[in-house]
């Protein structure tokens, strides 16, 4: 884990290639290397570890955090794609602070959220534990765009509160 959290490619890859290598395991919080990896920004650590079918790419840290949650948290458009060309990716698993999406309007990530919408599987409704949907978030920030970006996709619902 120590390799991933320091971007250490070639380490990465050594442990990779050991067959018995526990690639999910995780911290006393629940970060495995894939979360380390992905909240630190190593992109190419990242993309190791998501071409390695043994990694879960849907791990929930003790919040309840994914490494999609955790790249959209730190605004990290390279690695959210990456994620993302996972089919079995799950778009709306979050924390209390809400899924990805809503990461994606608070740091206002217009090609995030254009590129979460995109998705058939999202639900754009979803809220925080404090009630907020995306939309109800964008228009808290006043961000147009995003306003707009949300309010063309059809799912999006502008009664829920």
């Amino acid at each position: 884990m120590a390799a991933a959290r320091n971007g250490l490619d070639k380490v990465v890859q050594a442990l990779l290639d050991r067959e018995h290598l526990n690639v999910n395991a995780h911290t006393g919080f629940g970060y495995t290397a894939l979360h380390l990896a992905v909240s630190e920004g190593f992109q190419s650590v990242a993309r190791m570890l998501l071409l390695d079918n043994r990694v879960s790419i849907n791990c929930k840290d003790m919040l309840g955090a994914t490494p999609l949650w955790w790249a959209t948290a730190t605004n990290n458009e390279c690695i959210v794609h990456l994620l993302l060309d996972k089919d079995e990716i799950d778009l709306d698993s979050g924390t209390r602070e809400g899924p990805p999406l809503h990461n994606a309007v608070q740091f206002g990530d217009l090609p995030t959220i254009r590129r979460l919408l995109r998705e058939p599987r999202l639900d754009p409704n979803l809220t925080d534990a404090y009630g907020n949907t995306a939309l109800t978030r964008a228009a808290a920030r006043g961000d147009l765009r995003i306003i707009e970006a949300l309010l063309q996709d059809c799912r999006v619902n502008i009664d829920c509160q």
